[in-house]
């Protein structure tokens, strides 16, 4: 059983329908004379929008409240974090709302609605200032700084907890964070990695074969739209969509880690498998390889061929442009084959040339790159053109790649970069060491490119967790700090011994109101009883049902001959009611189980309602024959059965009778148990209460389906609940 003060969002669908169609209310004698006030809407639901939450931030009566309580900053942030900071405000802010809108304010006196609103968790303070913090990547000067040497580059285990050394305290104040990246060197053998600066070319391209893992150290002969080439002394290679053409030019010293892969036979190295670019200071002088041809024979090669290559510098000439909708293609007048040119990754200054040479013939010198296909067939020739209509500088001896050949690589010791988080205390930075923060080799790790994408943080940092702190005790509690596409941000997350779950921020709950006047509105909290798991002996339920078995014991089967019981008082089992370690003889409703489950349909052993009117008959008739006995000898028993006895002793009984009798007889003994349950309740606490039970029986004719069924009580006074007519009703 769930009781809360405020009706929960799966609770909210069920209650979307309290009131019963009338036709199924026809049943029940008195049902069927309702009357009519004018538009009353009952528990309507409605979750406020973003737009809401700023209409209630600027509404005058909200803001003269705000202003009293010292709150106006706390209703101002409303509009932009669209959640309540406590439940307490949504209580004291909604209503304002509701009644500036035009939306229900024709809605009479005595509607109900229930509003979902978001309201904030308590959140620690700390993980609210790491939602915020900045990013910071160590400069040439910081490492000076941290390892007091002029010629460090780099961190090690002795150094980097002194990295808060690095940072000034220029535009931070007292509780901020910041996200430092560094390069650290794990190193061995008192081994010192290259500085990238002074590092030698590579001789890796060329040689790398498919789905190796490459450190190269080289130089940008090429800038095209989707990336860039990267040439070391072995070959090229495209760079697909990693730097930005902006931040680079040609002759640049870089220094690429990542994983070669293939698309339409040409190698490259695209983003996903990047594991890390650094730009050095130092430039070269760029100088091409002696070109091969690219002539119609030579076309038809490469749109033939079967094996992946690195990049090939070609000459073309007497090439025909063609234009088409967005593409630059090439061909030759003898090219009578399938292949056609492509100008790949056209920057727009050479799409100003191409666009003036439609139609014409040119000359021009660039990367073969791939050969692209069109339904499903190779065609077009890739070029990434580095010269057009002049021509380059070359160098002595091709450095072009040739035949893809084996190659074991010896890669020269090299950092890593890595992520620490230091926070401000007001005077000076200093390191944080109880914060797990997620490192670029555990991005990759998780098959993640340096942050967490799409959300995917939700699935991966439990693993990460699990991973990273194999021995945590339950119940332990971590902050983590992480990327999350380009922000740094941060969670908590709690273990249970078994898992590491989420610490959630920001809850949804579902606050009721009344509409009080033609111009007010007010909080109506309502006391909520769930009973709604199937078949599954829940607690709170089984209790609830003993208490009904009691109820029903005294005032029903007593009343009729049943001995008096020995187990009276507070009842938190189902256990059957005995006399003398017996069951007592003509007990009438209480079953094998002690749950008089065939009176009220009260049924505690599954933890279910059961109107199941063929197991109920013999009960019913047993207590009419005592009844019509008494009636005849003159002393009339005060029971009642929720139908006429004589209807029950009559040939006419029918199974729909004895089904609107047990939920007649469950509003009553209802009633009476929640008076029992909540003896100091009253109106100023809750201004209703609501019992939803789950109904396993099915048998629609006689008036019951499988399902939830409800119902609504007012409390008038302490104690005192009071069924509201014609709220009973089954959820659909």
């Amino acid at each position: 059983m769930k009781i809360t003060k405020y009706l929960s969002i799966i609770a909210l669908s069920a209650l979307a329908l309290w009131s019963c169609e009338k036709d199924y209310n026809s049943q029940f004698e008195g049902f069927e004379e309702k009357t009519q006030i004018t538009d009353v809407r009952k528990n309507v639901e409605y979750q406020l929008a973003d737009a809401d939450y700023k209409s209630i931030a600027e509404n005058s009566q909200n803001k003269a409240l705000a202003e009293a309580e010292g709150a106006e900053e706390r209703l101002a942030r409303l509009t932009n974090n669209k959640y309540f900071e406590s439940e307490q405000d949504a209580i004291d802010w909604v209503p304002a709302f509701l009644a500036n809108s035009n939306t229900w304010r024709s809605w009479s006196p005595g509607s109900t609605m229930q509003v979902s609103v978001n309201v904030a968790k308590e959140v620690p303070e700390a993980l609210l200032a790491m939602r915020e913090m900045k990013s910071y990547e160590l400069a040439e000067e910081d490492y000076e700084d941290v390892t007091g040497s002029a010629d460090s580059w780099y961190l090690t285990a002795d150094t980097e907890k002194n990295i808060a050394a690095a940072l000034s305290a220029d535009d931070y104040e007292e509780g901020d964070y910041v996200a430092v990246a560094y390069q650290y060197f794990e190193g061995a053998g008192g081994d010192a990695p290259t500085n990238p600066e002074e590092r030698e070319f590579t001789d890796v391209l060329g040689k790398a074969k498919l789905n190796e893992e490459v450190d190269v150290c080289g130089w940008i002969t090429a800038i095209h739209s989707n990336g860039m080439v990267l040439t070391d002394k072995g070959g090229s290679i495209l760079l697909y969509k990693i730097g930005d053409a902006e931040n680079y030019s040609l002759g640049d010293v870089v220094t690429v880690k990542g994983k070669v892969e293939a698309f339409n036979t040409g190698f490259q190295i695209q983003e996903n498998g990047l594991a890390s670019i650094k730009k050095s200071k130092k430039t070269v002088e760029v100088k091409y390889p002696r070109p091969t041809t690219l002539d119609a024979a030579f076309m038809e090669q490469v749109r033939t061929r079967e094996a992946d290559t690195y990049e090939i510098f070609v000459k073309v000439t007497d090439a025909t442009v063609i234009k088409s909708d967005k593409n630059y293609n090439f061909n030759f007048d003898d090219n009578s084959n399938d292949g056609v040119g492509g100008f790949y990754g056209v920057t727009d200054e050479l799409k100003a040339k191409l666009d003036e040479k439609d139609g014409q013939k040119v000359s021009f010198y660039g990367y073969l790159n791939s050969v692209s296909k069109s339904s499903n067939v190779p065609k077009y020739i890739q070029v990434i053109v580095t010269h057009f209509e002049t021509e380059p500088e070359f160098e002595a001896e091709s450095v072009a790649a040739a035949a893809v050949a084996p190659m074991a690589v010896t890669r020269a010791a090299s950092p890593v970069t890595k992520y620490a988080v230091c926070k401000y205390d007001g005077s000076a930075f200093e390191l944080v060491s109880d914060v797990a923060v997620v490192q670029p080799a555990d991005y990759a790790s998780m098959g993640q490119n340096n942050s967490f994408a799409n959300g995917s943080e939700a699935t991966l940092l439990p693993k990460y967790l699990s991973r990273t702190y194999p021995y945590a005790d339950a119940e332990d509690v971590i902050s983590v700090a992480y990327i999350a596409g380009d922000s740094w941000t941060a969670d908590r997350y709690a273990f249970d011994g078994s898992i590491w779950s989420k610490v959630g921020t920001i809850d949804t709950i579902a606050v009721p109101f009344m509409k009080e006047s033609k111009t007010a509105w007010r909080h109506y909290p309502v006391l909520l009883l769930e009973f709604t798991t199937q078949g599954t002996k829940e607690a709170s339920f089984v209790a609830f049902c003993q208490y009904c078995a009691n109820w029903i014991y005294d005032n029903v089967d007593y009343k009729l001959g049943a001995p008096e019981r020995d187990n009276a008082g507070v009842i938190v089992s189902n256990t059957a009611i005995t006399v003398g370690g017996g069951r007592p003889e003509g007990n009438f409703f209480v079953s094998n189980y002690g749950n008089n489950e065939w009176y009220a349909g009260t049924y505690a052993f599954y933890g279910e309602l059961n109107w199941d009117s063929s197991k109920a008959m013999n009960s019913f008739k047993n207590a009419a024959a005592v009844m019509k006995e008494k009636a005849e000898a003159g002393t009339p028993l005060d029971v009642d059965l929720g139908v006429d006895y004589q209807t029950v002793l009559s040939s006419n009984l029918k199974g729909a009778d004895l089904v609107k009798a047990m939920q007649q007889n469950s509003i009553r003994v209802f009633e009476a148990v929640l008076s029992h349950m909540y003896p100091e309740t009253s109106s100023s606490d809750y201004g209703s209460c609501v019992i939803n039970i789950w109904n396993y029986y099915n048998k629609e004719e006689e008036g019951t389906k499988k399902g939830v069924y409800t119902y609504t009580f007012t409390i008038d006074g302490p104690g005192e609940f009071k069924y509201v007519k014609d709220s009973f009703g089954f959820v659909e």
